[in-house]
């Protein structure tokens, strides 16, 4: 009897030492479980933070597309007012070439007039 219990106690011994690496390797799942949580949180939290970049990269990409509309915008309106203003500068200097051309003219006329009056007169002489 007293052998069986020893066999019976070294039985339990051997059994108390599988149950403490049963309970040692289920600690080392827990820590690698907890391990891979907080992995999977950082994660998250870096999925967030490149979702808000990319909010915020749309924003900007959205108001570069509105500066460049009204950069456009602006750009045909002052090359329209610059060929305005090129236009009205060339028909100031065509009108006042006009009148002085005019004015040319009418002295031309009047000075061939003038000879032709006096080539009259030297011919009735």
């Amino acid at each position: 009897m007293e052998n069986t219990l020893k066999q019976i106690l070294q039985e339990m011994k051997h059994v108390n030492t599988r149950l403490g690496k049963i309970e040692e390797g289920q600690k080392n799942l827990e820590d690698r479980q907890k391990n891979l949580e907080k992995r999977q949180e950082n994660l998250e939290i870096r999925q967030m933070n490149l979702e808000e970049q990319q909010k915020e990269m749309r924003h900007e990409l959205i108001g570069l597309k509105e500066g460049q509309e009204r950069f456009q915008k602006n750009m045909i309106e002052s090359i329209g007012l610059y060929t305005d203003k090129i236009i009205e500068h060339v028909d100031v200097k065509t009108s006042a070439l006009n009148k002085r051309l005019y004015t040319l003219e009418v002295e031309v006329e009047r000075l061939q007039r003038q000879k032709d009056q006096d080539t009259s007169k030297l011919s009735f002489l």
